[in-house]
């Protein structure tokens, strides 16, 4: 089995790579049933206490956000990995939607401290996904003996069908032109929301997340952003604790 991971610190646009993947090499997926059956999440596969379906000498594509070791699953099975690198203060606000902490300002306040003060969450450090520093260090230290395609989310962002053209290219596959550009607007930030609603008004939700009040899993994919409006302090507690490492990504 050739596993080919997609790999990020969460909430930096794993699903988003998943879903225009699939849309790529399989076509617009019907339901996101298609999406964890082609492109199955390591950690759902664990909570059912299930396997990856051994494909013999086929590339196996597997969302995780674990950081990469010997203990890691399937690591021997290891054949390539994607990694998806987001600016930590986007991934902080994503991570403060996602446990619902962004509904109040104090609230979303000590969010802020806590992440940056523990470079990351304490939760998903406890989860073996490590703080963000550590979770990059761990996949980019895997290069030395795995071949490693590094993109980052604001270039899905703001250049999507060049940056899926590299994906497909690590792969090993010619891209087709049509292919990429359906890819892309079939999985757009508004369809994809729609899509989401659609899931869930029908009760299946295999791959969207309930989020508190509601919210859409689907964000705004916003970049770039800044901590100063949390409080202007928030943002140069940031750039105390997370400046220097991140400067040499661009961020």
């Amino acid at each position: 089995m050739k596993v080919v991971w997609l790999a990020s610190y969460p909430k930096s646009g794993n699903t988003y790579v998943r879903m225009l993947l699939h849309a790529y090499l399989f076509g617009r997926p019907e339901d996101t049933e298609a999406v964890g059956r082609r492109i199955p999440d390591i950690h759902l596969l664990q909570s059912q206490n299930k396997v990856l379906e051994d494909q013999g000498e086929k590339q196996v594509f597997v969302k995780t956000h674990f950081c990469f070791s010997a203990n890691h699953p399937y690591a021997g099975s290891t054949s390539g990995c994607i990694y998806i690198l987001r600016n930590p203060r986007d991934v902080l606000l994503s991570n403060a939607r996602y446990v619902g902490a962004d509904s109040d300002p104090d609230n979303l306040r000590k969010f802020a401290i806590h992440f940056i003060n523990n470079f990351g969450l304490l939760h998903w450090r406890q989860m073996n996904m490590g703080s963000w520093p550590e979770h990059l260090a761990s996949w980019l230290y895997s290069a030395n003996r795995l071949p490693l395609l590094f993109i980052k989310y604001e270039d899905l962002r703001t250049d999507t069908a060049n940056t899926l053209k590299r994906v497909i290219g690590f792969l090993g596959e010619e891209s087709d032109d049509s292919r990429l550009q359906a890819a892309v607007e079939n999985c757009a930030i508004d369809k994809a929301r729609k899509f989401e609603m659609e899931e869930k008004k029908r009760g299946r939700k295999n791959v969207y997340v309930d989020l508190p009040n509601n919210a859409s899993f689907v964000g705004e994919g916003k970049i770039s952003q800044s901590l100063a409006f949390i409080g202007e302090d928030v943002e140069a507690l940031y750039q105390e604790k997370f400046g220097k490492l991140v400067s040499m990504f661009s961020y």
